[in-house]
């Protein structure tokens, strides 16, 4: 008679902890959420990344090469930069 008894509460136990353990997975996270897509707003930057910097004396050696005068003093530089941004398609497709 002991040994039942033990058994319904080991097995009763252990059913518990099935239980137990299944609903933890269930835990909603909030920076683990992979059930909710994420949505970006139009125009929202996803990076920026220099591509390319051109000195002022960069410049002056190519107009000077290309024989083109021009008739104002250089002060700045060119730096080109791509910029990668979230857009959404006539589709309404992000």
């Amino acid at each position: 008679m002991c040994s039942k008894r033990r058994f319904k509460i080991v097995f009763l136990s252990f059913i518990v902890l099935l239980i137990s353990i299944m609903f933890s997975g269930c835990e909603k996270s909030e920076k683990n959420n992979l059930t909710e897509p994420i949505v970006h707003e139009r125009g929202e930057i996803k990076n920026v990344q220099s591509v390319n910097n051109i000195s002022v004396e960069e410049i002056q050696q190519l107009l000077a090469s290309i024989e083109l005068a021009i008739p104002f003093t250089l002060s700045h530089s060119i730096e080109a930069i791509s910029v990668t941004y979230y857009t959404i398609d006539g589709n309404g497709i992000e």
